[in-house]
C-alpha cells in the first residue's frame, strides 16, 4: 500500500511539472515589478512574469521596453493611472494589458516618447492621458496594434452601439506643440465619449494653439460619441482606411453630437489669429449610430468655416460618409442648426478639396445626402 501511495505521488508531481504555462496561475508582485525596472538599465528590456495587482502607480523615469509577455496590470486603485512615464527616453510597451477604472497610462515628461505594440489598455474615465508642466513639445506617441478600451462598458452591450456620455476621455490630449500621435495597424479606441480630447490652455487671443500637431490614424477604427472633440487650432488630422463611428444613446436634446466635431469659436473668432485644422482624408468610412433621441451627425465644422478638409484616394480608394441615423441631410454642417449663417459655398469651394472625385454619400435608407447643407436660415 506504502508503495501504491509513493507511486501515485509521484506521478502527481510530474504531472503538475508537464501542466502548459497557461493553466498556470502566474503572478508577480508590485514590489517585484518596480525592482526590476528600477534596477535596469536604460535600454533594457524588462519581463513582467506574471498578472500584477497594483495598489499605487508605476512610474518609469529611462528608455526601457516592457514586455508584459500577455499578463494584466490591475489597480486596486481609483484615483490615479497604472503606468506613468516621467523621461523624454523612448519607453515601449508590448503584449501587456492594462485594467483600471481610473487611466492607464499618464505621460508626465513634456518630450515624451512612447510606443504600445499588441497591447490592451482597459480604463474607464481616461485610456491615455497628457500630464505634462506646460505644452507638449516634439512628444510622440505610437499605438501599434493595440487596443484602448472603455471598461465601464456593460456586459451585455456591445462597443458598435453602446459608447460612454460621462466626458471620458480615450486619448486625452493637452497642450500640444510640434507632436505627433499615431494610431495604426488594427488599433482601436472604443466606448469613449471623446476618443481624442484635443484641448489646452488658451494664448493671449483665446486660441488653443497646437503649433502643427499631428494625429495620424491608419487601418484602425474609433467609436465612441465623437472620434475627435477638436478645441484647438493648427493641427492636422491624417485619417488613412480607417472606421470612425459616432455613437448616441443619449435622449437628452441638448446631446446632439457628430462623428468629428470641430467646436466654435476656436480660431479667434476668425481674425486671422490662428491656422486652421486640417484633416487629411483617404478611404475609409465615417459614419453614425443612435438609440436614443439626441441626434449623432457627421461632421460638424466650427461656425466660422475656417477648418480645412481634403481628400485623397485612387479609383477605388474612395471615403465612404454612410448615415447611420437620418440626421445627416449634409456629410459637413454647423451645431446653430437653422440659426446657421455659415457661408456653405464659399466653405466647399475654398476649404474642402477632392470631395466628388474621393467621397462616395450614402444617406440613410438609400436618401440624398449633399455636401453641405441647403436652405439654411
Amino acid at each position: 500500500m506504502k508503495k501504491k501511495m509513493l507511486l501515485l505521488a509521484m506521478a502527481a508531481l510530474l504531472t503538475a511539472a508537464f501542466v502548459p504555462a497557461a493553466f498556470a496561475a502566474d503572478t508577480m508582485t508590485q514590489a517585484e515589478l518596480e525592482t526590476a525596472i528600477n534596477q535596469a538599465d536604460p535600454g533594457d528590456t524588462v519581463e513582467v512574469t506574471g498578472d500584477v495587482t497594483l495598489n499605487s502607480p508605476i512610474s518609469i523615469d529611462k528608455a526601457l521596453t516592457l514586455d508584459g509577455n500577455g499578463y494584466t496590470l490591475t489597480a486596486t486603485y481609483t484615483d490615479d493611472a497604472v503606468l506613468k512615464t516621467t523621461t523624454a527616453a523612448l519607453v515601449t510597451i508590448q503584449n501587456l494589458t492594462i485594467d483600471s477604472t481610473q487611466a492607464a497610462f499618464d505621460l508626465v515628461h513634456a518630450q515624451a516618447h512612447v510606443i504600445f505594440k499588441d497591447s490592451t489598455l482597459m480604463a474607464q474615465a481616461r485610456g491615455i492621458r497628457y500630464m505634462q508642466s506646460g505644452d507638449s513639445t516634439s512628444s510622440e506617441l505610437i499605438l501599434d496594434n493595440t487596443k484602448v478600451l472603455n471598461n465601464g462598458k456593460p456586459a451585455d452591450a456591445s462597443y458598435d452601439t453602446w459608447t460612454d456620455h460621462n466626458q471620458t476621455r480615450g486619448i486625452s490630449l493637452w497642450g500640444m506643440n510640434d507632436a505627433t500621435i499615431t494610431v495604426k495597424n488594427g488599433s482601436e479606441i472604443l466606448g469613449y465619449s471623446y476618443a481624442f480630447n484635443m484641448v489646452g490652455d488658451t494664448n493671449s487671443d483665446g486660441v488653443r494653439d497646437y503649433h502643427d500637431s499631428t494625429i495620424n490614424v491608419i487601418d484602425s477604427t474609433i467609436k465612441g460619441w465623437t472620434a475627435f472633440n477638436v478645441w484647438c487650432a493648427n493641427s492636422t488630422i491624417n485619417i488613412t482606411n480607417s472606421y470612425l463611428k459616432g455613437i448616441n444613446n443619449s435622449n437628452g436634446l441638448s446631446d446632439g453630437f457628430a462623428t468629428i466635431v470641430v467646436n466654435d469659436d476656436i480660431y479667434g473668432n476668425g481674425w486671422g489669429r490662428a491656422a486652421a485644422n486640417k484633416f487629411n482624408i483617404k478611404g475609409g468610412t465615417i459614419t453614425s449610430y443612435r438609440s436614443g433621441l439626441a441626434t449623432e451627425q457627421l461632421f460638424r465644422i466650427d461656425n466660422e468655416g475656417v477648418t480645412k478638409v481634403n481628400f485623397t484616394g485612387s479609383s477605388r480608394v474612395k471615403t465612404k460618409f454612410i448615415d447611420g441615423t437620418g440626421d445627416s441631410a449634409s456629410v459637413f454642417y454647423s451645431g446653430y442648426g437653422a440659426l446657421d449663417d455659415t457661408d456653405w459655398e464659399t466653405f466647399l469651394a475654398d476649404n474642402v478639396t477632392d470631395e466628388e472625385k474621393y467621397g462616395i454619400l450614402n444617406g440613410y435608407n438609400g436618401a440624398e445626402m449633399s455636401w453641405i447643407p441647403v436652405n439654411i436660415g
